[in-house]
Parts: C-alpha cells; sequence; structure tokens
C-alpha cells in the first residue's frame, strides 16, 4: 500500500533545494573504496573523506586546517569555519584519528608548510574545489548508484546530518556539530527524511 498520501506535498514546497544525501552503507563503500584505490594521494583523500563523513566538516575548513589543530595527547580535533567565525572542536575517534596518522606518518610531503593536508608536491592545496572535486569522481569511481544525486564534498556533510536524524538526533546537536549559525539551516534536513518516506511504499501485513 502507498502511504505517500499521509505526507503532503505541499508542506514540502520551498526555495530552498533539498540536499542530496546517501545512506550510511552508501558512505562506507565510498570510504573503503577510496582507502583501496590506486589513487596516488589515496591516504591523504582517505582522511579527508572522514574528517568530512565524520564530522561534516566543509572543504574550505578542511583546507586550512593545521597540524596544530590536532591534539594527538587529547584526543581532539578543531576547525576554525571560516563561514560562521566559529571554531569547532571535536573528540578524535579512533577511526578518524587513524586515517590521520596513516597520511601525516606516511604520505604527507616533508615541507615547512603547517597545513595538515598538502598536494603530492608538497605545496599547499590552494582551493576547496580540489577537495570536491576528489571526493566527486570517487562518488563515480566507487560504483555508487548516483541516481542523480550531487556527489561532491557537500554531500558528505548533508548525508551526516540526515542520518544523524533518522537515528534520533536532535536539530539542535545537528546544528552544533555542523557548526551551522541558525537552526533553520539545520532544519532542511527534516525535509530531506520526510521525502524518503513519502518515496516508501509500505506493506501491511495481512492477518488471517
Amino acid at each position: 500500500m502507498d502511504y505517500s498520501p499521509l505526507f503532503p506535498s505541499n508542506k514540502l514546497r520551498s526555495h530552498t533545494e533539498i540536499p542530496s544525501v546517501y545512506t550510511p552503507e552508501e558512505i562506507f563503500q565510498l570510504l573503503e573504496y577510496i582507502r583501496n584505490s590506486g589513487y596516488t594521494n589515496k591516504r591523504r583523500n582517505y582522511a579527508i573523506a572522514v574528517l568530512i563523513a565524520v564530522y561534516g566538516f566543509r572543504a574550505g575548513d578542511i583546507k586550512e586546517m593545521k597540524l596544530s589543530d590536532i591534539d594527538w595527547q587529547n584526543e581532539t580535533i578543531r576547525v576554525d569555519q571560516s563561514k560562521t567565525k566559529q571554531r569547532l572542536v571535536h573528540k578524535l575517534t579512533c577511526h578518524t584519528g587513524n586515517a590521520l596518522a596513516e597520511y601525516v606518518l606516511k604520505e604527507r610531503p616533508e615541507g615547512t608548510s603547517e597545513k595538515v593536508f598538502l598536494k603530492g608536491d608538497g605545496f599547499e592545496i590552494k582551493s576547496s574545489v580540489t577537495i570536491s572535486t576528489m571526493i566527486f569522481i570517487a562518488f563515480i569511481d566507487s560504483g555508487i548508484n548516483i541516481n542523480g544525486r550531487k556527489h561532491g564534498s557537500h554531500s558528505l556533510r548533508h548525508s551526516l546530518a540526515s542520518n544523524m536524524l533518522s537515528n534520533g538526533a536532535g536539530i539542535l546537536e545537528i546544528s552544533k556539530t555542523l557548526g551551522h549559525a541558525s537552526v533553520d539551516t539545520t532544519r532542511i534536513y527534516s525535509k530531506v527524511n520526510i521525502t524518503r518516506l513519502r518515496l516508501c511504499e509500505l506493506e501491511v501485513p495481512r492477518h488471517e
């Protein structure tokens, strides 16, 4: 039975575009592809993708991240948001810590730059487009069915928010995690989840 009529479409109308999101299984497939890929800078790319998928960091803020922003002793990682001028501090998980350590110790070029993520030649990444393009290409190469969805770095950020909401997180918690200046920005993800429900056909069990 189709329960779409239970979710009136006129409540979804808005001038704000609904973000493209991916399931946890698709995100895992993407990360595993990058980790095991033949990319020249695969450890760097993997660490970047993990940071966006786990914390929702923006590509531009990752580009500016310094080695001093990683506190190995206290197991925290911070980022200064250029968009909101806020500082975010998160617990460094085993997954993110290992990904960063693998890159810094085994692949990161030596040099004088304090930036965490560098190009293969040791120079700094000049544009956030470089990061978004890397994610864009990885989505395509991974074999994930894009199905008309956007697939740049922001889609990982959007997916984190949507999946947090699906797992019971509140709007305020999601807003704090992503570093939104206003909770109104975060509310768009509730529309994403309602849209998912409207597209589902639920089978009603038969009682005999």
